[in-house]
């Protein structure tokens, strides 16, 4: 029989504000709490009242706890937590999976107010901790209410860092569950024994020390009498130390069930019958009455099929009291078992490792297999997996230096830059095989790429290269690691050799995976030596060679190069179709790294296009998704400085500046150009100038920023011009367009580009005239406006009419949303509308979908756009408007649109 949980006793404080928060959650509101305590306080019980409580409010719920085993199979907490009942998830790529999770809690919130409760939420995988940085911040939105429970003691990890970053972000964090004190520990010792403990009693129940879970052990194992409604203890007064109350528990059990119950505590999950006799080598049956005994003193409880510890720290004191030997013996016969019950590798390499076996052959590859399984989705879980092994090694063994390689990359790949490069040198400093070495040193260069230390990778590729006894490959993708960090500190034609160097090599090796990075490194640095259709054939040769080869080589994704560099090209429509092919791929593998790439695509191209509403839109959700993948998020955050400055929000364009990151290479340029247009919006025209020099002494070797932003060549020779410059600064920028146009004489914008710099250098309206005319045979209409305002004022200097150059110049400029620039050009200053008017046309459909009753996936699906572009227009709009659930939102579409119709049916 189950025994009755003790009533909640001194909690009544937080429990009236979980009650405030399922009302809130019943009215469609949605949120996130985060409940603290210690192990043993209470936080469970207090969730099962909450649960008790959602169903009085009307909420459906989810229920589920995150164990210590979870972190070898990632998204295991997840699928736990929400699949129980339902088809198991069709994917574990994990964007994909937990988008696929998104659209489940969607669809059971839109039929009823949804809780999500997780207990031990501290001790979730790598990718469910990345679907809590995703799926939490959405709950306001889908009107689904988390209820997360921590201890708050524990060790740093990813689970530890995605609840701290909820609560940082908005998430409520109530009081920490504090121990009982002695009036309520006098009360709820009395609910536990149904009478008053005596003074003698009580003083032993002081000794718990206020955690309610001691207190019922240490009562349950107390000889007590009751009399006259008081309970009072007999015997001995016991040892009140929790240890001392498992031990007292565990008295009555005969010692072949107390060797049952050690060997389960080895198991750290859920188990069955079949398990646990396998591991013991004994029959199902003959374990059934050791197994009825240890249910019978609520040692074990029964989930369906699988058995446990009534509460995780019975199972941890009885591991922890194993003595060494025999725990790792334990830990051995655990690998037999859960091998042969088809566990993963990741749970097999476990065990192996706690019994000691990791230096062994058979251990090795258990622990490769485990590795190639868990990487995909959870690269610092398997790094974690290979650093424990790597330490069991002897320095010698032969798989230590591909391992110790493994693990670089891994580390690096899961933004742990830091121990990727102190175990990398580390290793390069011990002295081993040079084809070892070449391999050690290659991934080391890449975690230093990814890190950027450019001047670093490149130092570590070139100190290997040279070296007789490195194969072809390896020396191949040496090459292009090494030139894909030139990119960022040296010349463009530096850079330019290493990657030709590197597709020359690649190519006689026959290594396709070196050949399309070096050959998507060799487009990115045509682009930025301006030499567009060449960057263009250069990127085609990649997305082919990917195309062909197939298989792991698609994960590095080389249409992302190709849609930038048909951007610079201005070939905006084939980018557009390269975008919308290339993120459905993404989505499909499941790549984390590029999906805030895409967006910036995405982006870039309705920058260019005037579409500045959803280039916004694009940046943000792309700057969200690579803040919670803690990746370089530079380039998005200069281009959403650019935007607001256009959409007239100075103070939102000094705040992503203040924030970005300095990096070195392109983002380090974009970045250095924004803020250079921030000062210069301020009049500040000194300081542009000087932030703008680097800029300048770049061209014309360096031609990206003119490709990234086409005006920019104009705005330079103004800025200097403004600041009392140095003329020769001038004429550089001028010089430099003329020179991406003579590169690119068929592309009308960059013709433009060149007059409209020209003009303003020499205050030639002729030039100026040209420009607008070359512009508009172009595909950038903010350029063209900057033209027209630019030939206006020079009209205007010489005595001319200019109000209709002006006109068309505000035309633009208001059709693209660029506020600020409209009112530069003439136009009245812009007054941001509240409530419903403030709302884009891009969030007006979203809205009006939603409140059709469409899921995030669903809206997403009609205006083909991402499920995460969808909840960045959910969210303005619930900012704009107020409102808090997909309901009032409902509610103010309906209510706006009858208005509309009744003002339609008047008129």
């Amino acid at each position: 029989m189950e025994r009755q949980a003790p009533p909640l006793v001194g909690r009544g404080q937080i429990l009236e504000r979980l009650r405030a928060d399922l009302r809130r959650a019943a009215a469609g509101n949605g949120g996130a709490t985060v409940v603290d305590g210690p192990v043993g306080i209470g936080k469970s019980r207090l969730l099962a009242e909450a649960v008790a409580l959602a169903d009085a409010f009307g909420l459906a719920t989810a229920t589920g706890r995150a164990g210590e085993s979870d972190v070898l199979a990632p998204l295991t907490t997840l699928c736990g937590l929400l699949s129980p009942g339902v088809l198991a998830c069709p994917t574990t790529d994990p964007l994909n999976a937990i988008g696929w999770y998104g659209e489940l809690i969607e669809d059971r919130a839109r039929e009823r107010p949804l809780l999500i409760v997780l207990d031990d939420a501290h001790l979730a995988d790598e990718v469910t901790a990345l679907a809590l940085r995703v799926l939490v911040p959405s709950a306001r939105a889908s009107g689904v209410h988390w209820l997360l429970a921590r201890r708050p003691e524990t060790a740093r990890g990813h689970a530890c860092d995605a609840l701290q970053w909820l609560i940082d972000t908005g998430a409520a964090r109530h009081e920490p569950l504090h121990p009982l004190t002695g009036g309520d520990i006098a009360d709820l010792a009395a609910a536990i024994l149904g009478a008053r403990p005596d003074g003698r009693l009580s003083a032993l129940a002081a000794r718990s020390e206020g955690n309610p879970f001691l207190l019922e052990e240490m009562l349950a194992t107390l000889p007590i009498t009751v009399e006259s409604g008081v309970a009072a203890a007999t015997g001995d007064r016991p040892g009140g130390s929790f240890a001392d109350a498992v031990d007292r528990r565990l008295g009555d059990l005969g010692e072949p069930t107390r060797r049952l119950l050690d060997a389960a505590s080895v198991l750290g999950r859920p188990f069955t019958l079949h398990e646990l006799a396998l591991m013991v080598r004994r029959s199902p049956l003959e374990i059934v009455p050791e197994i009825g005994a240890a249910l019978a003193a609520h040692v074990l409880v029964e989930h369906g099929a699988e058995l446990s510890f009534r509460h995780d720290l019975i199972r941890e004191a009885l591991y922890e009291r194993l003595p060494a030997a025999v725990r790792a013996a334990l830990h051995r016969e655990a690998a037999v078992t859960v091998r042969a019950e088809g566990r993963p590798p990741a749970e097999i390499a476990e065990h192996l490792i706690l019994g000691g076996c990791g230096g062994e052959d058979h251990a090795v590859q258990t622990l490769r297999r485990a590795v190639a399984q868990t990487a995909p989705t959870a690269p610092s879980t398997a790094a974690d997996l290979l650093l424990r092994v790597l330490a069991l090694l002897d320095r010698h063994h032969r798989d230590r230096p591909s391992l110790t390689a493994d693990a670089v990359r891994l580390l690096a790949a899961a933004g742990r830059s830091d121990e990727a490069r102190e175990l990398g040198t580390g290793a390069l400093r011990s002295g081993m095989a040079p084809q070892d070495e070449a391999v050690v040193a290659g991934e080391l260069a890449g975690a230093l790429l990814l890190a950027g230390d450019h001047a670093a990778a490149v130092h570590h590729a070139d100190r290997v290269l040279g070296r007789p006894g490195v194969t072809d490959t390896t020396r191949a993708e040496l090459l292009a690691t090494r030139a894909c960090a030139l990119v960022h500190i040296d010349t463009a034609s530096a850079a330019a050799r290493a990657a030709a160097a590197a597709i020359d090599l690649a190519t006689r090796a026959g290594a396709d995976g070196p050949l399309i990075c070096a050959t998507g490194v060799h487009a990115d640095v045509l682009g930025i030596q301006g030499r567009l259709d060449e960057a263009v054939a250069r990127a085609r040769q990649a997305v082919d060679t990917a195309d062909r080869a197939g298989g792991e080589t698609r994960l590095r994704h080389p249409q992302l190069a190709l849609a930038f560099a048909l951007i610079a090209a201005d070939r905006l429509t084939e980018a557009e179709a390269v975008g919308t092919l290339g993120r459905k791929e993404a989505d499909h593998l499941g790549t984390l790294w590029s999906a805030p790439q895409w967006h910036a695509a995405a982006a870039e191209l309705a920058t260019a296009a005037g579409r500045l509403e959803e280039a916004r839109a694009e940046a943000r959700t792309g700057l969200r998704i690579a803040e919670r993948l803690s990746l370089p998020a530079t380039a998005l955050r200069a281009l959403l400085g650019r935007l607001a400055l256009h959409q007239d929000d100075l103070a939102a364009a000094r705040e992503h500046v203040r924030r970005a990151r300095d990096e070195t290479g392109p983002a380090a340029e974009r970045l250095a150009w924004t803020r250079t247009l921030v000062k210069a919006e301020q009049g500040q025209w000194a300081e542009a100038l000087r932030l703008a020099s680097p800029l300048l002494s770049a061209l014309p070797d360096r031609l990206g920023l003119l490709t990234h932003d086409p005006t920019a060549a104009a705005r330079l020779v103004r800025i200097v011009r403004r600041a009392g410059g140095p003329g020769h600064l001038a004429e550089a920028a001028a010089k430099a367009a003329r020179r991406l146009a003579d590169h690119n004489p068929a592309i009308a914008t960059y013709q433009g580009a060149a007059a409209h710099a020209e003009g303003l250098l020499r205050d030639d309206r002729d030039a100026l005239r040209a420009a607008v005319h070359a512009y508009e045979h172009g595909e950038r209409p903010l350029a063209r406006a900057l033209a027209l305002e630019d030939a206006a004022r020079a009209e205007q200097a010489a005595g001319n009419e200019a109000r209709e150059l002006l006109r068309r110049a505000r035309g633009i400029y208001a059709a693209a949303a660029a506020h600020r620039d409209a009112a530069r050009a003439g136009g009245t200053r812009h007054q941001a509308p509240d409530g419903w008017p403030s709302l884009t046309p891009a969030e007006l459909r979203v809205a009006r979908l939603v409140a059709q009753g469409m899921t995030n996936r669903e809206v997403a699906a009609e205006l083909v756009i991402s499920r995460h572009t969808v909840d960045t227009h959910l969210r303005h709009s619930f900012a704009k408007l107020g409102v808090t659930s997909r309901v009032e939102l409902t509610r103010q579409v309906l209510e706006h649109d009858q208005k509309a119709e009744s003002r339609e049916r008047v008129m």
